[in-house]
C-alpha cells in the first residue's frame, strides 16, 4: 500500500509520560498516555501464518500499520501505542517499525490490537 489515497485513518500517536498531581507535581512510579501528534494511517490486517492464528483465538488482531515518515514518526518506537482517532477504544500496542522500501518516504509498524501494553 503506497499513497496518499491509502491513508483512510486518523490515529493519535502515544507515549507513556510521567504523571503528575493536580499542582503539577511528579507522581513516583506513576504514568500516563500522553498524545504526542496525530497522523493520517492506512490499516492491513495481517492474514494466516500460524501465530496469527494463534493470536485471533485470544483476541489478538495484528495490523501493518502505514504511515508518512516524517520527523515526527522518526520517534515512534516499540514502547509507543496508536490510539484511532475517531474511536479511542480501538487501541494498538506498536510491536516493530520498518521502512519498506528505504527510501525514507514511508514507515510501516506492526501492531496488535487486543493486548495489554
Amino acid at each position: 500500500m503506497r499513497g496518499a489515497g491509502q491513508l483512510r485513518n486518523r490515529v493519535n500517536c502515544q507515549f507513556k509520560g510521567p504523571a503528575t498531581d493536580e499542582f503539577g507535581n511528579p507522581v513516583p512510579g506513576g504514568a500516563v498516555w500522553q498524545t504526542a501528534f496525530s497522523v493520517r494511517a492506512g490499516f492491513r490486517p495481517r492474514n494466516g501464518g500460524e501465530a496469527v492464528m494463534a493470536g485471533r483465538l485470544q483476541g489478538v488482531q495484528p495490523y501493518i500499520v502505514t504511515v508518512r515518515q516524517s520527523s515526527n514518526t522518526r520517534q515512534i518506537t516499540p514502547t509507543w501505542r496508536l490510539v484511532d482517532a475517531n474511536d479511542a477504544t480501538r487501541i494498538f500496542n506498536v510491536r516493530s517499525l520498518a521502512d519498506p522500501d528505504n527510501q525514507g518516504a514511508w514507515l510501516e509498524l506492526l501492531v496488535e490490537q487486543g493486548v495489554a501494553s
